[in-house]
């Protein structure tokens, strides 16, 4: 059997101030790599053109319908978009994320993944798909053993 590979692209129209858009891709490539090392053999995220089912993107979050929100998995007719509210502050790790400064886009990529993937909401706080923010930049065994097993039942 072949595994379905998901093809993404980062689209850089805008960006937060503080970061590149070369920062911004490396965080996404790590966060996509973090999900191909643990979906191995049942999925694949592979960087594509502009005819991605799967498209990131800094834009403007409904933060009045919901406040919290730092971002969003959208369904659209051509496929899946991600979006990063453009009016947060973001980091990539390092001394940013040391002092406190922003959200890590990581983690947050990595928690947004999981909703393309049609994961539920976790009540384990260690896991990347608790519904609250974590800097979480990395998938532990347990999480990962429990998300191959939904993927391969569902």
């Amino acid at each position: 059997m072949t595994t379905p590979t998901i093809q993404w692209q980062y689209i850089p129209a805008s960006r937060p101030n503080n970061l590149t858009h070369t920062q911004i891709l490396e965080s996404i490539k790590r966060a996509m790599n973090e999900w191909n090392n643990a979906l191995k053999g049942i999925v694949n995220f592979n960087q594509g053109d502009k005819n991605c089912r799967l498209a990131l993107i800094f834009d403007h979050i409904d933060t009045v319908t919901h406040p919290d929100r730092i971002g969003e998995c959208r369904e659209t007719p051509k496929g899946w978009e991600i979006a990063f509210n453009i009016k947060e502050k973001w980091n990539v790790g390092g001394w940013r994320k040391l002092l406190g400064v922003g959200y890590t886009l990581g983690s947050t990529v990595l928690h947004e993944i999981g909703h393309v993937l049609d994961l539920p909401h976790s009540d384990d706080p260690s896991f990347i798909m608790f519904p609250e923010y974590n800097e979480q930049l990395k998938l532990n065994k347990k999480e990962i053993a429990d998300y191959r097993k939904f993927l391969i039942d569902n």
